[in-house]
């Protein structure tokens, strides 16, 4: 099974390791990505994306 989950960050990092570990999917068959973030206009989002290590 592959997955492809792309949404809101802090939606994304709770499905990330559900569905690696409580649903075994290897995480290289996972695409998981926020696009944007509550509460964050563009700019601001992606400096905080470049600058954060668990993406």
């Amino acid at each position: 099974m592959q997955c492809f989950v792309h949404g809101e960050l802090g939606m994304v990092r709770e499905l990330k390791p559900f569905l690696a570990q409580e649903r075994q999917v290897p995480r290289e068959l996972l695409s998981v990505s926020g696009y944007w973030r509550r509460g964050k206009d563009e700019d601001g989002f992606q400096v905080e994306k470049r600058n954060d290590p668990r993406d």
